[in-house]
């Protein structure tokens, strides 16, 4: 999981889930866990101990001399603009427990990289014996896999969009654009063809942007049942040279439900 789900609550169901393994990026400034933003800079790789509660009153008397973190109750959390049917459960649990994991932290960019984080750190309860710091690295490796198929189902296949503000809906709709992200893929695994016309040593790829396009297109249209073929040889059609270690500015911004206005 990325650094956006790492929170004691997460760790705790986690841990209590018999069988149930875990890595989570974690932040690494103030903004992270106190235990973890106070880690030297060099490789770590050990178990962190610590107690949660909800008391404020414990809290307040008790952190001066205890490893003790603070997290707000659930009724605390409702906010105006929530859906009635929202849940923010921030603590499911006692209201006083022990929080055990392992933290891992490598380097993953030199001192003089211009821009770029220089460590990672990583919250597991994978075995240390099993999976060493060594390992940890390949297993944080093979996340960009994983970022690069989340990154085409938000822009390629429309995912960062949503149009319903009931929870159960917005599930049916990522529910949607999951089938929709599986299934474009498979076609463009298959309607894969290098570049006929180049004579370079450059690689192509498909567009996937015109990929999801062209499919959702044409299968709208009813061309699966004409003819399938002809419908991987229109997404080919459509490839773009490789442009390794490219890289741009990552500008967030928030977002809300699109409503469909000509329904009234």
């Amino acid at each position: 999981m990325d650094r956006g789900y790492l929170s004691f609550n997460m760790i705790q169901h986690c841990n209590v889930n018999k069988g149930c393994y875990y890595v989570i990026r974690s932040k690494t400034g103030f903004t992270a866990i106190k235990e973890i933003s106070q880690l030297p800079d060099e490789e770590y790789d050990g178990i962190l101990d610590c107690w949660v509660t909800t008391s404020n009153h414990f809290y307040t008397q008790n952190k001066d001399h205890l490893n003790i973190h603070l997290v707000n109750h659930v009724n605390h959390q409702y906010k105006k603009f929530k859906s009635k049917n929202s849940k923010d459960n921030s603590w499911d649990f006692k209201q006083f427990c022990h929080v055990r994991f392992r933290v891992c932290k490598f380097r993953i960019n030199p001192d003089d990289a211009p821009n770029k984080e220089q460590w990672e750190v990583l919250v597991t309860n994978l075995d240390v014996d099993k999976f060493p710091l060594d390992r940890m690295k390949e297993l944080y490796n093979l996340r960009w896999g994983i970022e690069k198929s989340f990154k085409t189902l938000k822009y390629d296949d429309c995912g960062i969009q949503f149009h319903s503000k009931k929870d159960e809906f917005v599930k049916m709709e990522l529910y949607a654009h999951l089938i929709a992200y599986n299934v474009i893929m498979s076609m463009v695994n298959q309607a894969y063809a290098p570049h006929p016309k180049s004579k370079s040593d450059s690689t192509y790829q498909i567009n996937l942007s015109m990929a999801f396009f062209s499919a959702h297109y044409l299968l709208g249209a009813g061309w699966l049942k004409k003819d399938y073929g002809e419908l991987l040889y229109i997404i080919s059609m459509y490839i773009g040279m490789t442009r390794p270690n490219r890289s741009y500015n990552r500008n967030i911004h928030s977002r809300s439900a699109v409503v469909f206005n000509y329904r009234l």
